[in-house]
């Protein structure tokens, strides 16, 4: 633990001839994280100063203060240390780094001299360095890239020159000293290139950059380019060794943009692109980054179960190396990257697998989006995040650093990124920041964000509400939001409403105002002002009359099924035993897991959703539900897999997973889920959960999660969970539901859908369509449906996208109306029926009740081939407005 200077480096030369190994502890670190580090490392040594002995108070390892030994160092003899019996073997750990874990405590990963002998043999070849080179070392030891920086000079009989951490974050400063120098090569970061471009660094002659740590911006590459004689992108994790791939990146001259890439792998490297079953993808599909060869290091100290994990047996190269003096193959390591090869031969890195994430129910790749958003001319460096500030609201946030001078548009940025991605891509917020939060190594600091202030969205100033009815309807909103206050002109979805929000707050405001507001109304007036006016007409229309709210029953040991539930019981009685309506999930339990306090968790999710302690019983020949005080979670018994090798117990997961999935549930008279856990590894455990889509939806599932997760951390924290309390349970719905369908809102509903699927059909135009190609028909469905996997290809989403914006329709309007062109061209009809489902969740009282509430509605579309596209959509639109505005249909209703 060193300051940085001379002394680091002779320090670290000698432990290395010694026959040691290093680990380096930067002074600049929080003192806890040092003193976790050294007491992990389990230090035979310390090699520090004066200054820092602080840090290491509980230390008892023999202190080598380098600043007090000057005499004692003096003396020792210059000659070379002979090799012997200690001396490092190729198998011998060279240094441990330390790098962030999820658990929160750093992992140390164990690199070998061979390894590093390897990397720095590869390095002097490619990007190459020469004796006469000068290169400025700005990374901090604690990073590995600083192995190259300090390693390969003197490797190479080269120079090196320690830039002080105080210069390399002053760009100024940096720039003086590369000048006063002379330097021919500099390593480092996006973010460490950036600082140093924005201090207006103009280059120097036979200058070769090197960058990696993080993916290479095109504007940052082009900008390089412009400076430099050479710029390299480099990649690889710590675990393979600094860098495992290297690409000279050049000017295109066919275009403004050069062309990045992570290049190929370097010496005795091997990367294999694996999908999610350890199979290799073909060239040009996308799959995880494995790196196997003699990069591949000894894994993490004291971390054999997360070793195992991450290295894996390397099924495809042939490199052998030494483990417990026997020959042994070397592992493979997965990158927990995406990437693929391309046609070229060079790797493409598409991103990290685990920076993919869900956001009402799309998968997004968030680099996607800092892609395009890197395309604007003012946006100089932008990071997107998915953060959930409030529990359940998961919203994409943009932080965004302008090029000096830019003044900040918010509005411009998004409809820049509307113009390129489907609506649900799109950030709610864009923060702009002076510069972007860096940790010691150079990389984003993405913890040391700021949450975005959401009341910086409104276009002008805020207005207050001028009466009663704009007051509740601000008031709501802002809660629904998140919001301390809105005015009312604010845009609802500007101000980062989504169409879950939109539903949850229609929902709300037919409750509190007695009213009976559609999704639609909110779309056609998305401000206070606006939505205010529409619920005031609405209370003049006798056929916007409130629904009668959902009333709590005494008795709450049985109800009858509700009319959604009756229909599915119908389904399954006419053929009993199929798995079309199992609706399994199953997941990762990562971390200790206390069985005990979370078999005790899924007891109080039960008890709150009396839908999980429901079965159906036959009384009276009729189909109820009945609700138990008890009912076992199948979680007290959990299925250890850890007496199987590591490399059988996903194979035998996935085969106890798929028989429990294709177990049909017995309808009548039992559990109406099944639970089940697995031991995995000591800190990892997988959680089967599976329900009969006749208690289940997707929304759901959501419930679950967030009701799982917070009841399991109130038992472990010794509180009581903080949930929402329940006014209703599904019974109560039930009984509602049958009430409901009596009213004069439902037969509203009710005529619409005759009207618009009643409608005569010719022979020509209409009837039923006939897709079975002439084969035929089995008298009754077997529920084993396929699907079929494809991949539609950048150009053609962006096409459509755009052709969506163009229309004032989303990507879900043009691909349905694409869907129902396609189906009157092999058919030649032009009056179809496509069903789609919704959520069904109608009432504010159903929002956080699991429970089966979807449904299906039949949308009907007249396409005529004659006209043009545009036209089509248009059609197509408003079907589907109108068709969500009557969501409540009950199909048999309709035929009989």
């Amino acid at each position: 633990s060193l300051d940085r200077g001379v002394d680091m480096l002779a320090a670290l030369l000698g432990i290395l001839k010694s026959g040691a190994g290093y680990v380096p502890l930067d002074p600049q670190f929080p003192p806890d994280r040092i003193a976790y580090m050294a007491g992990d490392a389990g230090l035979a040594a310390l090699v520090t100063q004066g200054a820092h002995l602080g840090n290491f108070t509980g230390l008892q390892v023999p202190m080598l203060l380098m600043d007090t030994m000057r005499a004692e160092l003096d003396a020792l003899p210059s000659a070379r240390l002979p090799r012997d019996a200690s001396s490092a073997q190729p198998e011998s750990t060279a240094y441990v780094i330390y790098t962030s874990g999820s658990t929160g405590k750093p992992k140390g990963v164990q690199v070998p001299h061979r390894a590093v002998a390897n990397f720095l043999t590869s390095m002097a070849r490619e990007p190459g360095l020469q004796a006469d080179d000068r290169l400025v070392a700005v990374t901090t030891l604690s990073f590995d890239i600083a192995v190259l920086e300090l390693m390969l000079p003197l490797s190479v009989g080269a120079q090196v020159v320690l830039a002080e951490r105080d210069t390399v974050l002053d760009g100024g400063a940096f720039m003086r000293l590369l000048e006063r120098c002379e330097a021919t090569v500099v390593q480092a970061t996006p973010a460490m290139w950036r600082l140093l471009l924005d201090a207006g660094w103009k280059g120097l002659p036979g200058f070769k950059a090197l960058c990696g740590g993080e993916p290479l911006p095109h504007d940052l590459a082009a900008q390089l380019l412009s400076r430099c004689d050479q710029l390299w992108n480099l990649y690889g994790p710590t675990e393979t060794t600094v860098w495992s791939t290297a690409a000279r990146i050049v000017a295109d001259p066919s275009s403004a943009v050069p062309d990045i890439h992570i290049g190929r792998p370097i010496l005795n490297t091997q990367v294999w692109i694996l999908d999610e079953h350890g199979e290799p993808c073909p060239r040009g599909v996308p799959g995880e980054i494995c790196i196997g060869g003699e990069g591949v290091t000894l894994g993490y100290l004291h971390r054999p179960e997360l070793t195992a994990e991450r290295f894996i047996a390397d099924r495809f190269g042939d490199g052998y190396g030494q483990q417990d003096g026997e020959p042994a193959r070397r592992p493979l390591y997965r990158t927990g990257d995406r990437g693929r090869w391309r046609n070229d031969g060079n790797l493409e890195h598409l991103g990290r697998l685990d920076f993919q994430v869900k956001v009402r129910g799309y998968r997004i790749e968030l680099g996607d989006i800092e892609s395009n958003l890197s395309s604007h001319p003012q946006v100089t460096r932008n990071l997107v995040l998915a953060r959930e500030d409030r529990p359940g609201d998961v919203r994409l946030v943009a932080y965004v650093v302008l090029e000096a001078g830019a003044q900040a548009d918010e509005a411009a940025l998004l409809s820049h990124l509307r113009s390129a991605l489907p609506d649900y891509m799109v950030p709610q917020h864009v923060v702009v920041l002076p510069a972007m939060p860096l940790l010691p190594n150079g990389k984003i600091d993405r913890k040391g964000l700021p949450a975005p202030d959401l009341s910086a969205h409104r276009s002008q100033a805020m207005v207050a509400p001028r009466n009663e009815l704009e007051r509740q309807v601000a008031t709501t909103m802002a809660t629904v939001l998140g919001l301390a206050e809105i005015g009312i002109h604010d845009n609802f979805f500007a101000m980062g409403g989504h169409s879950l929000l939109a539903a949850q707050l229609t929902s709300r405001l037919n409750r509190e105002l007695d009213v009976s507001l559609s999704m639609r109304a909110l779309f056609d007036g998305p401000t206070v002002e606006r939505l205010a006016a529409i619920i005031g007409q609405s209370r003049q229309d006798p056929a916007q009359a409130p629904r009668a709210p959902i009333m709590h029953r005494q008795d709450q040991g049985s109800a009858p099924l509700s009319l959604i539930q009756e229909r599915l019981k119908l389904l399954e009685d006419f053929n009993p035993g199929q798995l079309t309506y199992n609706t399994p999930s199953a997941h990762w339990l990562t971390g200790p897991l206390d069985v005990a306090r979370f078999d005790l968790a899924f007891q109080e999710v039960m008890r709150r959703q009396p839908v999980l302690r429901t079965t159906i019983e036959e009384r009276d020949d009729e189909s109820v539900q009945v609700v138990h005080e008890h009912l076992a979670t199948g979680l007290d018994e959990v299925e250890d897999l850890t007496h199987l090798p590591l490399e059988q117990r996903l194979p035998f997961l996935m085969q106890r997973l798929q028989s429990m999935i294709e177990t049909p549930f017995q309808l009548v008279g039992a559990p109406l889920f099944r639970a089940r856990l697995f031991k995995f590894e000591h800190d990892r455990h997988a959680l089967l959960f599976m329900t009969h889509h006749i208690i289940w939806d997707g929304w759901s599932f959501d419930l679950f999660y967030k009701s799982i997760a917070e009841a399991y951390a109130a038992q472990l924290e010794g509180r009581e969970p903080d949930l929402p309390e329940l006014p209703v349970t599904y019974g109560d719905f039930s009984v509602w539901h049958r009430q409901w369908v009596e009213s004069e809102e439902y037969a509203r509903q009710l005529q619409f859908w005759r009207d618009r699927l009643g409608a005569d059909n010719d022979s020509q135009n209409g009837g039923a369509l006939d897709l079975s190609g002439g084969k035929p028909r089995k008298p009754s469905f077997s529920g084993r449906g396929r699907s079929q996997s494809f991949q539609v290809q950048r150009p053609t989403s962006d096409a459509l996208r755009k052709i969506g914006l163009s229309m004032d329709a989303t990507l879900f309007v043009v691909l349905l109306t694409a869907y129902l062109v396609l189906l009157n061209r092999i058919t030649g009809q032009k009056d179809m029926i496509v069903a789609t489902p919704v959520r069904g969740r109608n009432s504010a009282e159903t929002e956080e009740l699991m429970g089966y509430f979807t449904n299906l509605l039949p949308l009907r579309a007249r396409i005529d081939p004659s006209k043009p596209f545009a036209d089509a959509v248009a059609r197509v639109k408003e079907v589907v407005l109108d068709s969500f505005a009557n969501p409540d249909i009950r199909l048999e209703e309709v035929a009989r």
